[in-house]
């Protein structure tokens, strides 16, 4: 277990904290955030990079704070991986072991076997691709035996394709090393693939920890639910309990969430949860229908991204299924009718 207590740090201009972060053993936690918001700087701090103004970083109860980066017992990937250039592949596995006078031992070679860079250990790191580069710097921040692991963004550089290979295979070490991994990354996608928790930082500021799914279902803010890339947002107030005036969809909507104490609010919901009805299957018990004229849709592959307009002028983005497409008929300017689930609905206070 990773444990970091009350830590600030200061770079330049910049200050990170306090953050209280607990990184539970055999997890993959997730440091999500928009580009400058102290990521990086967490990870720098915890591997002994930069040195905390206060607070502790503790590793299964030891206290690392004042350690030097050799005697902390954890491996370190940067985004720029790092790797020597005038070295071959093999010398650069090896060098932690070197400068820690250890042998390498059957556990290295089980690496670069599951890794699949055996063919690769002669040849100079100059000379591979992105993804040979990345299997090589992750085999050398592992090859030492250090089952905790600190990523920096290590697969912003590679195409998605590699991107996916790399997370299955990350998970993979995972699983059967029984590592702990603190992983920075921006990428929405990467991060709820990936992490068992993820914590949001804005600003130097611990935003949130959880889930990811929790988070992305119920995000606990209004600047988190845009950072999640969420449209469907709209001013609203509360009217009575379990009631929601909303403006620009010209209709008063039935939710499940508690109302924050505000009766200014912003309301949420997720495109994929808004259901697109027929007339012909409508039936007395739907709720939350409101009334909405087509005004553009995109293909997905196999799903459409449709926007809607409501009755006041608010866009309502909804996902369907392509077939959706034929099925109902979808075209610009048609007008359908909406539902939004209640219990799919979530309430945000305004921000200041």
């Amino acid at each position: 277990m990773i444990r970091v207590e009350g830590l600030r740090v200061r770079a330049g201009n910049f200050l990170l904290g306090e953050i209280d972060l607990e990184v539970k053993s055999g997890e993959i936690h997730v440091l999500l955030g928009p580009t400058g918001s102290g990521k990086s700087t967490l990870l720098e701090t915890v591997i002994g990079l930069r040195t905390p103004e206060a607070g502790r970083i503790l590793l299964e109860g030891r206290d690392l704070t004042r350690l030097p980066v050799e005697k902390r017992g954890l491996g370190y990937l940067p985004q720029d991986l790092a790797l020597f250039p005038h070295l071959s592949v093999r010398e650069n596995i090896l060098y932690g072991l070197k400068i820690r006078k250890r042998p390498s031992d059957g556990f290295v070679f089980e690496l670069c076997r599951i890794l699949d860079i055996n063919h690769l250990l002669e040849r100079r790191v100059t000379s591979l691709s992105g993804g040979e580069r990345q299997r090589v710097a992750l085999a050398r921040a592992l090859a030492p035996g250090f089952r905790h692991l600190l990523l920096d963004e290590p697969f912003s550089a590679l195409h998605q394709g590699l991107r996916r290979e790399l997370w299955d295979l990350l998970s993979e070490l995972r699983h059967r090393y029984g590592l702990t991994v603190l992983l920075v990354t921006h990428d929405l996608k990467e991060a709820f693939f990936l992490g068992d928790t993820v914590s949001v930082i804005f600003e130097g500021r611990l935003e949130a920890s959880g889930p990811p799914e929790r988070l992305y279902r119920k995000p606990p803010s209004l600047r988190m639910a845009r950072f999640f890339g969420l449209r469907n947002l709209f001013p609203g107030r509360v009217r009575q309990e379990g009631r929601v005036e909303v403006p620009s969809l010209g209709t008063v909507l039935r939710v499940t969430s508690t109302p924050p104490s505000r009766r200014k609010i912003y309301v949420g919901i997720h495109p994929e949860d808004v259901l697109v009805v027929h007339e012909k299957y409508l039936h007395p018990e739907q709720e939350n229908l409101l009334s909405a004229r087509l005004v553009n849709l995109r293909s997905e592959g196999l799903q459409v991204r449709v926007l809607f307009k409501g009755e006041g002028g608010g866009l309502l983005e909804v996902i369907l299924p392509d077939l959706a497409r034929s099925k109902l008929d979808l075209s610009p300017g048609c007008r359908l009718r909406l539902s939004l689930p209640p219990e799919r609905i979530f309430l945000l206070e305004e921000e200041e």
